[in-house]
């Protein structure tokens, strides 16, 4: 791992080759340290995910670390030796949420995500920091795990053209990174201000509304397998802007605060505490206020509808596996009740398990069952009063 493997038509000079090169290897230095831990830390929904971590939650992770480093850069030490290299990556927003990312990078002018330029890297082999295992299946590209690509024996020839502050900063993140569970992981590189989560959760909120009114009339209509197909399609994509805005309005609040008292705990280094003060705000700073309160109560409703019409979306197309007990079918089922249970605890109007939803003899939605379903969704006052051009 201490051969540098770059391809300098990808970048202006050598010096900004080597900065990339850098990056890479701080990266993955910091992986390693995550995906070799053996000590407790917070499970992963029951798993205890270790040797690789979601491809999610390792660009999460990237935008944590850049986001520190960079801000090191601006702190001076008492030697007034400090960092010497910003991450040459920015942030930039994806589907759901940012991710880092070089502008101008493709030959169309788009940008290029740390991990599609890793990715591209590895099938040139141009890379031998960080490995991807990329599931066969398109679809499940967000089943993607990632890890260190060997294990990183010796601090010295992996770093060898950082200064002594840049390694003992490397050490301390090294020691506390490896603490965090995935969840916080998440959360820590998801959020960092009030600002930026209000920003997220509005995004979310708003392309949720935008495919409301497609997923209602598409519930309406008459039964036509490519329709419902396309609402299918259309209720899972709801169902994943639903769960982003709930997550960042609330779900993400208590990994957050636990992945701060971690860090905090952790780091010794003087600078880099301070550092992480900076860049990453309280819970209570980010969360704790009415129009976030207003956010997440919306959140949780359509959240709740979401799950519920994804989940009679997929028996509208197989009403046979209604009484079924495969996996699948044992999961949409799930997915209705989890809906119909949260509304109850919301406290809105109740509505019926999916062998309840269908018209006897057919596929189509009962007529009392859409009308209910079209209040619940407008009981997201603040998500429906959303402009697009935030």
């Amino acid at each position: 791992m201490g051969d540098r493997i770059i391809d300098n038509k990808m970048f202006s000079t050598s010096e900004e080759a080597i900065i990339y090169d850098n990056v890479n290897r701080i990266i993955a230095y910091l992986l390693d340290a995550w995906c070799s831990f053996t000590g407790p830390r917070k499970k992963w929904y029951g798993d205890d995910i270790r040797g690789a971590l979601p491809i999610i939650e390792f660009e999460k992770l990237a935008i944590f670390i850049s986001r520190i480093w960079n801000k090191l850069h601006k702190i001076k030490s008492d030697k007034e030796i400090g960092i010497s290299f910003n991450f040459p990556y920015e942030e930039m927003p994806g589907k759901h949420g940012y991710s880092l990312a070089k502008s101008n990078w493709k030959h169309n002018g788009e940008p290029g995500y740390l991990s599609d330029i890793l990715i591209e890297q590895q099938k040139n082999k141009l890379s031998l920091c960080i490995r991807f295992d990329i599931p066969k299946e398109k679809k499940d590209f967000y089943k993607t795990r990632v890890s260190a690509a060997i294990k990183i024996p010796r601090e010295d020839i992996l770093f060898d053209t950082l200064n002594e502050f840049e390694k003992e900063v490397l050490r301390d993140l090294h020691n506390s990174i490896k603490r965090l569970g995935v969840n916080q992981i998440r959360a820590l590189g998801t959020h960092d201000s009030r600002e930026r989560a209000l920003k997220d959760v509005r995004y979310e909120a708003v392309k949720w509304k935008s495919i409301v009114n497609p997923v209602l009339t598409l519930l309406k209509m008459q039964y036509d397998d490519n329709k419902a197909s396309l609402l299918e399609d259309k209720a899972q994509e709801m169902l994943e802007y639903a769960d982003e805005a709930w997550r960042k309005s609330s779900h993400n609040c208590n990994d957050y605060e636990d992945a701060m008292k971690i860090m905090l705990q952790e780091i010794t280094h003087k600078l880099l505490k301070d550092a992480f003060n900076r860049c990453q705000k309280t819970k209570d700073d980010i969360w704790k206020h009415e129009e976030m309160h207003n956010l997440a109560h919306d959140a949780s409703i359509a959240l709740a509808i979401s799950k519920y019409i994804r989940g009679i979306s997929y028996f509208r197309r197989r009403p046979e596996d209604m009484n079924k007990t495969n996996r699948r079918a044992k999961k949409y089922l799930y997915q209705i009740n989890e809906g119909i249970n949260m509304l109850k605890e919301l406290q809105l109007e109740s509505l019926p398990p999916g062998s309840n939803v269908f018209e006897s003899g057919n596929r189509e939605v009962k007529s009392e069952i859409l009308l209910k379903i079209n209040n619940t969704v407008h009981e997201c006052k603040t998500f429906m009063r959303m402009k697009e051009n935030l």
